[in-house]
């Protein structure tokens, strides 16, 4: 009886041993203490849980970030508001009573900080966004901070219903992350705060809404702090002012190759647009008309944009910039010298017949009002390549050509008729004035002593 009674109380033990040590199998030298064992699988078993919450303790932030990424990019649309706010409970989040606000940082003047290359830009929006989460934990309890790794970041707050001088504290936190990145990372810094909402379907309409306020900011290297809620003209229509006339001067530039003074026009189209309302959106709107325009000027070149720039989406890349000297170098450097440098790099056998068509063409209408456009628009090509094209293949400019052609026929005329002055120079294309300037400048004497002179010797 006593050995059935001791079986019968052994056996829950000899049960828990069993499922304790199922994974691992008990070898030929293992203890035969089964309370031992137990007291040690127990152990292990409660250092593995404590090991794997903190790995998910650690792995929060990232799940966090996925939830709101997946928010925004419209993946949780079929869930209700109930399931959503639980969703976030599950994560960690204090939801009930409590409101939504995201504030926007951008950083500004990155081109004109030289000592900082191009491959730091996901360095520099890291150490941005250390700041930002060292300081928004001073102010508030709940945040998260996401790092969109192109020189911006994201603060996505939660703060109570209740939560007195909201306002003030906003401004506050931003206010303090514009000093600490002045000061450790010596850049401007745009930061953009959003309104609120306590719904958690609305939180995307906030990042949509983030993205079209923070193109109010003014296009300038400085501080800026945007309250949306403060912001009243973020619908109203604004007018447009475009330098229409400096477009066509930085066209021509391009058309003629000439880089420098096509930068020059392209600073003068800046201080333009921001002297008449330097708002990020109109800028950007004048920016994106002028590179379709350079564009529309390469393709009435004969060339393919999308080859001319090895498959890069322009579009794509002029709207990511959000520094003024650093447009100007990608209008200048990017768009408009790969352009001109193709031209000069491709002036073949095509060029020389191009010339001695346009050359054909001098020939037979000199006297009329023609140009180096006029020309360039008879042989459907570019003035600057007509232009370059003369230079290489005759080793003279267009303009001299056409004085050579018209003074020399006028000096046939002066010889051999006996045709007033004034109707020679009509009929070599000058005016009279102009035709007896010209005519000294390249013979050394007037048309007239030109004539007399001749005709003496003979």
């Amino acid at each position: 009886m006593t050995w059935f009674a001791s079986n019968r109380l052994y056996r829950p033990v000899k049960q828990l041993v069993s499922t304790l040590t199922y994974e691992n199998k008990r070898t030929s030298n293992a203890r035969t203490d089964e309370f031992e064992e137990i007291q040690e699988r127990f152990s292990a078993l409660s250092n593995e849980r404590e090991h794997l919450e903190k790995r998910l303790s650690q792995q929060i932030p990232q799940l966090r970030q996925n939830f709101l990424v997946q928010l925004t990019k419209g993946y949780l649309y079929d869930y209700n508001e109930a399931s959503l706010k639980k969703r976030m409970e599950n994560y960690g989040w204090i939801v009930q009573e409590h409101t939504f606000i995201l504030l926007d940082i951008q950083l500004t003047g990155r081109y004109q900080a030289t000592r900082m290359k191009e491959e730091d830009d996901s360095l520099i929006t890291f150490a941005m966004a250390n700041i930002a989460e060292d300081l928004t934990k001073e102010l508030f309890q709940q945040y998260t901070v996401l790092n969109y790794y192109d020189l911006s970041a994201g603060i996505f707050l939660i703060v109570p219903n209740d939560k007195n001088n909201l306002h003030s504290s906003l401004h506050t936190l931003a206010e303090k992350i514009t000093k600490a990145i002045n000061q450790v990372l010596e850049l401007k810094v745009t930061i953009t705060i959003s309104s609120k909402t306590d719904q958690v379907k609305q939180i995307n309409y906030l990042f949509e809404e983030i993205g079209r306020g923070k193109r109010y900011r003014e296009f300038e290297n400085q501080n800026q702090i945007i309250h949306l809620n403060d912001l009243t003209d973020i619908r109203t229509e604004q007018q447009i002012y475009y330098p229409f006339e400096i477009e066509k001067e930085i066209i021509q530039c391009v058309r003629r190759g000439r880089i420098n003074e096509a930068e020059a026009f392209i600073r003068q189209f800046f201080h333009y647009l921001i002297e008449h309302g330097g708002k990020e959106v109109n800028v950007q709107t004048s920016v994106m008309q002028l590179y379709s325009t350079i564009q529309h000027e390469i393709l009435h070149a004969g060339m393919d944009p999308t080859v001319l720039y090895h498959g890069r989406n322009m579009y794509e890349e002029l709207s990511q910039i959000r520094d003024l000297e650093w447009i100007i170098r990608w209008m200048v450097d990017q768009v408009i010298a790969p352009f001109i440098q193709y031209i000069e790099s491709n002036m073949n056998l095509e060029m020389k017949q191009l010339v001695e068509e346009v050359v054909q063409y001098i020939q037979e209408h000199y006297m009329e009002d023609i140009s180096l456009e006029s020309c360039a628009d008879q042989v459907g090509t570019t003035a600057y390549t007509l232009s370059k094209a003369f230079k290489k293949v005759l080793a003279i400019n267009f303009i001299d050509y056409l004085t050579t052609v018209r003074i020399d026929q006028a000096k046939e005329l002066l010889l051999n008729t006996t045709l007033k002055i004034n109707d020679i120079a009509e009929s070599v294309g000058y005016r009279h004035s102009y035709f007896n300037r010209i005519f000294k400048k390249q013979i050394g004497v007037p048309p007239s002593q030109f004539r007399k002179m001749k005709s003496n010797s003979s």
